[in-house]
């Protein structure tokens, strides 16, 4: 319904109709305030009749499709379609004819919203607040750089020139165009419950195509990859726009989480989408130049480091924690208990250190023997220094003795029987009891977090 606007009033956004007062309210402020609320639109004061109006007829505007949610989804759909096309042709250039017209039908389709945006903000387009004008600007430079690019693509013969390069590369400067989108969208319904079960849903088919892709050699895991990862970015984004610097609140409750999203959505972004596309750059630039030795170089060190990017895509799985509530409760449980287990875990090496030097002397030096000749060097050679005493010890205290070890220590108990004992008491002390209490604490804290 059309909020009509009289200089006695008008009607509010429920039909009825809207008594504005015939002079000047105490505070004149708050009242324009309250009016544009009431009205669904800025007001101005009438400074004949010293009354408060309507000035907003955009909702009544043809043009005011350009806000709607629909409209914004359809453009950042175009968005993403416009930047596969484009990465797609740098990748590679033989593409460029079949991606010609996909290409123009998303240029028109961006002309079109450009021109209708400006026909919707009149004025107000290039004269208003900083952020909008900012945004607007770019979107104009953004789209004539497009054109510029379409021309030079047709009329120049050197498609392979530095400027046109540069404008190839220019277009992918359209993805700011997407922030702008979600920046101004609702994304409200992000904090609701069926959304929250929709991201635990796709965490864990992202830990069952972990395993997959990591067996199986297919293609197409590359498109679940970027689906899946353009879904943890929207939430992430969601959460930023959200929450703004409260998100990175040290003092906040869901600060350790936040911390993990961010970390595994970057590095999971810089693995997918920033190493290639740099690797992508790098190899566009490289042929340019004629393929010279350094451009190589640069391209081999980008590849090394998108393999190694790679390894990252495991932290995913800690989102899995998070979305499974008992998951969450034993990960709690386990941290909780990370003070009582460090104090086990030094009363363990001190024991090792302490019978790794003991161990060391009598039997590596051969003290224990009256007559060292009896014992072959090949027994001794797990006990020849104190960190090799220790950590044969400790494969002995977990019950994993290599072969060669167990060959080893029965030698040793044959050719001194005394030895029995020491080892007996060796694995009383360690084994039984160290191992004890460190079970004992872990489910002492898992206990009382779980209560709590």
């Amino acid at each position: 319904m059309r909020a009509a606007v009289t200089p006695f009033g008008g009607l509010n956004r429920n039909g009825s109709y809207q008594l504005l007062p015939t002079s000047p309210p105490k505070d004149l402020n708050l009242r324009k305030s309250t009016l544009s609320t009431e009205l669904g639109g800025p007001v101005i004061e009438n400074p004949r009749r010293g009354i408060v109006i309507s000035s907003d007829d955009k909702m009544f505007s043809p043009w005011r499709f350009v806000e709607e949610g629909w409209f914004q989804s359809l453009a950042a759909c175009s968005i993403i379609a416009n930047l596969i096309t484009i990465l797609y042709q740098l990748n590679d250039p033989s593409l460029g004819p079949a991606l010609f017209w996909p290409n123009q039908v998303l240029l028109c389709f961006f002309i079109f919203e450009l021109v209708s945006r400006i026909k919707f903000f009149g004025r107000s387009f290039l004269v208003g607040p900083l952020g909008q004008v900012v945004w607007n600007v770019m979107d104009i430079i953004v789209i004539a750089a497009a054109v510029v690019d379409i021309g030079l693509e047709l009329f120049l013969s050197n498609n392979n020139s530095s400027v046109v390069i540069v404008f190839k590369l220019s277009r992918v400067f359209r993805v700011f165009r997407l922030f702008r989108v979600l920046m101004e969208a609702d994304l409200t319904w992000t904090q609701e419950g069926h959304f929250q079960s929709f991201i635990g849903i796709v965490i864990g088919i992202n830990g069952l195509l972990m395993s997959l892709e990591t067996d199986i050699e297919w293609d197409g895991w590359f498109y679940f990859e970027h689906v899946l990862l353009m879904i943890y970015s929207f939430e992430l984004f969601a959460s930023l726009k959200r929450d703004g610097l409260a998100f990175f609140d040290s003092k906040g409750p869901d600060f350790f989480w936040n911390s993990i999203d961010f970390t595994i959505v970057f590095c999971s972004v810089m693995d997918s989408w920033l190493m290639p596309f740099l690797t992508l750059v790098i190899k566009v630039l490289a042929g340019n130049s004629g393929g010279d030795s350094s451009g190589k170089s640069a391209l081999g060190q980008a590849l090394m480091l998108m393999r190694m990017a790679r390894l990252m895509r495991i932290l995913r799985l800690i989102k899995l924690v998070k979305a499974v509530r008992p998951l969450l409760f034993l990960v709690v449980g386990v941290i909780a208990a990370l003070q009582g287990v460090v104090w086990v875990l030094i009363l363990t090496v001190v024991s090792l250190y302490a019978a790794g030097i003991v161990t060391t002397r009598l039997i590596g030096h051969k003290m224990i023997f009256a007559d060292p000749s009896i014992i072959d060097d090949e027994v001794l050679s797990p006990f020849l220094t104190v960190p090799e005493s220790m950590f044969t010890l400790f494969r002995a205290m977990s019950g994993s003795l290599s072969q060669k070890e167990e060959l080893a220590i029965d030698e040793l108990m044959k050719t001194l029987p005394a030895v029995k004992f020491a080892f007996v008491f060796f694995m009383v002390t360690s084994s039984w009891t160290l191992l004890s209490i460190l079970t004992a604490v872990v489910s002492e804290n898992m206990i009382s977090t779980t209560q709590q």
